[in-house]
């Protein structure tokens, strides 16, 4: 119990050490919340197309589990909004056709998805706290106009089912046109939150837009994209005449601050939260300074009042501080505020701080428990997270019951280039519920499991990966494990002057597909100079396999393969081979490198063909393997297995696998 670390005082926020989150190499965290045992959930994506990722981190700060990936990818957030039966949550993302959205009812170990619709998601939803006639929460999410960019609302009355269209965030009566419509930079929206009262529900945004129609235009040209006017939206939600139709929400604008135009307060996404009281929070950035400014209740922001700036007012924030990013915000009872930030020191005084190659990034966090007169702060991370230009972004969360904050983090410090999300939950400091102090109930997380080694260029494989990872969140899977698609090793290798062979091994290779999958693909994708190629196997239900290999759009989409021979051979361990003409894969010269080496795995579901195939499992989790030479050969391989026998690695659920021995196979590679 107790063990903390970056404490300055008793009354200084002190975090537990930080939890790496377990499969979540490249991901950048999109929503944190809490769960209704305490524990916190958080999302994050590695970009279009390959899912969002869910996880989550135990109450008492010791345990991470990986959930598995959903469809979609970018603006991931979600909901832990009142469904029936309990155990509810709600997760949506934006596909190329639009938004997508799922509803757990066991704590997202599986999800029922509902087919994309026209929107577009934005990143952030709120809910209703109390119930509708149904049972279940109303939702509110942000989603972009497809006509004119600006964020707006849509709402649900089913649990995220269904969506119907409400009005924009941006009131023209109290937002000028100029500073919207046109070229230039579009206005950006930050996060979303709920609050009900005695007069029935409001709505919380925060906007960004640029100084005017004149600075938008010349934006345009410069190809900038400076934002320096700060607003609340705050939303007035209105039951419907029309029994069983949907509320409307009615918008008034009000400018929190007005810096001076050119300058950049979109240094991360903007965030507001409101407090049991009904008082209003904004927090934004610079890259300087992450400044803070608060109202009664969000009608009476003066715009001429400049805000506080962080970084120099809490007490306990590291020596130096040089540039800031990314806030994030928390609110509980009144009067009291958590707001997180990357901030960095080793910098120099260059137009934009956030962008030098020297800053230490650290995580930080200062909280407040009278409204913003003092502060107090504290380090959340245990060292620097990563040195260069500014991190990714960064999600706070605050347990409405206890008081506590979890954060979580990019950091890339031990792997530069390949940030991975990081999780941490205060022990001290005060309770943003009661304001008083904490007890510090935190555990100190178990050691690292081991990890999987890297791959090599000889004598191979290029790409391995854990087992365990690549888990069904449909409705049918569960979330159970997909042995058939969980990709432990892939590699290339010689067999003649004219043909390599690539190979993806499986945790238990199969010619027959999952009951509830109607194809399922495995991919190996690698570059070959400014060419991206790929070679997969396609197996759909009561069908053979087909095996292609062509090249990769600019795009990302594939471009019409060429047919080759391959195979499946099933069981444990077993490969997916694909034997490859170098005709068909460019005609390669002899030790000409294929570099950026990865395999992925997808699966098309039977229930929700319309969502198109979604990613199970990458290998590496984040970058690439190890480059191949055509034609090289290599040294005879000995008896040491690929993975340290009975190494552990980690699973959902916080468990570990003892994953066996694999014992490769004697190779010889011919020119």
């Amino acid at each position: 119990m107790g063990a903390t670390s970056a404490r300055a005082s008793a009354s200084n926020p002190g975090f537990n050490p930080a939890v790496a989150l377990p499969a979540s190499a490249a991901v950048t965290p999109s929503a944190e919340l809490v769960n209704s045992d305490g524990s916190f959930y958080v999302v994050g994506s590695t970009g279009p197309g390959t899912g969002c990722a869910l996880f989550s981190l135990s109450h008492n700060g010791s345990a991470a589990a990986f959930h598995g990936r959903t469809p979609g990818g970018v603006q991931c957030t979600a909901s832990s909004a009142t469904l029936k039966p309990s155990g509810g949550l709600v997760l949506t993302s934006q596909t190329a056709a639009g938004s997508v959205v799922g509803r757990s009812h066991d704590s997202g170990a599986s999800f029922a998805w509902s087919a994309a619709s026209g929107q577009f998601a934005m990143g952030s939803m709120a809910a209703d706290p109390a119930p509708n006639a149904a049972g279940m929460s109303d939702l509110y999410l942000l989603v972009r106009d497809v006509t004119t960019g600006l964020p707006r609302i849509a709402i649900s009355q089913d649990g995220g089912a269904t969506f119907t269209l409400g009005d924009p965030l941006v009131n023209a009566v109290d937002i000028a046109s100029g500073q919207w419509s046109g070229p230039g930079p579009l206005p950006l929206a930050g996060t979303l939150t709920a609050r009900r009262d005695a007069t029935g529900l409001h709505l919380y945004g925060v906007v960004e837009t640029a100084d005017s129609a004149a600075d938008r235009a010349a934006q345009a040209a410069a190809k900038t994209d400076n934002l320096n006017r700060v607003y609340a939206a705050l939303g007035t939600v209105s039951a419907s005449l029309t029994p069983g139709a949907p509320p409307t929400v009615s918008w008034h604008d009000v400018e929190v601050y007005h810096a001076p135009a050119g300058a950049g307060l979109n240094h991360g996404t903007p965030a507001t939260a409101v407090d049991s009281a009904g008082h209003v929070y904004e927090a934004f950035a610079d890259g300087r300074h992450t400044f803070f400014k608060s109202d009664l209740t969000g009608a009476g922001f003066n715009a001429a009042a400049a805000p506080l700036a962080l970084d120099s007012a809490a007490a306990g924030l590291p020596a130096g501080l040089d540039a800031s990013v990314a806030p994030a915000l928390g609110a509980g009872g009144n009067g009291k505020v958590d707001v997180g930030w990357y901030g960095a020191t080793g910098g120099g005084s260059t137009p934009d701080p956030s962008a030098d190659p020297k800053n230490n990034w650290t995580v930080l966090m200062a909280q407040t428990v009278d409204g913003g007169a003092t502060w107090l702060a504290g380090t959340a991370s245990p060292s620097t997270v990563h040195t260069g230009p500014a991190p990714g972004a960064l999600q706070l969360a605050v347990d409405q019951v206890g008081g506590v904050a979890a954060v979580a983090y990019q950091a890339d410090a031990a792997t530069p280039g390949t940030p991975s999300l990081f999780a941490t939950r205060q022990c001290t400091g005060l309770s943003a519920v009661t304001g008083n102090a904490l007890v510090d109930d935190c555990v100190a997380p178990q050691p690292a499991t081991a990890s999987v080694l890297p791959g090599s260029t000889c004598p191979g494989p290029q790409v391995r990966d854990a087992a365990g990872d690549a888990l069904d969140t449909s409705a049918a899977g569960a979330g159970g494990s997909v042995p058939e698609l969980d990709i432990l090793l892939a590699q290339f290798n010689a067999v003649d002057p004219a043909t390599q062979v690539a190979t993806i091994t499986l945790n238990q290779a199969s010619t027959t597909l999952p009951a509830d999958m109607s194809a399922a693909t495995w991919r190996l994708t690698w570059t070959q100079g400014t060419a991206q190629r790929y070679a997969q196997a396609v197996l759909k239900a009561g069908a053979v396999p087909v095996f292609t290999t062509g090249l990769v759009n600019s795009d990302g989409t594939l471009a019409a393969g060429t047919a080759v021979q391959g195979a499946i051979n099933p069981g444990a361990n077993g490969t997916i081979t694909m034997t490859l003409p170098l005709a068909t894969i460019g005609a390669p010269a002899n030790g000409a490198s294929l570099q950026n080496l990865a395999a992925t795995s997808y699966a098309l579901y039977s229930a929700t063909p319309a969502l198109g195939s979604v990613l199970i499992d990458r290998a590496p989790d984040a970058g690439s393997g190890a480059a191949f030479a055509v034609g090289q050969v290599c040294a005879p391989s000995t008896d040491a297995p690929e993975v340290p026998a009975g190494a552990l690695l980690p699973i959902v659920g916080g468990a570990a696998l003892g994953f066996a021995a694999y014992r490769r196979r004697s190779r010889r590679h011919t020119q």
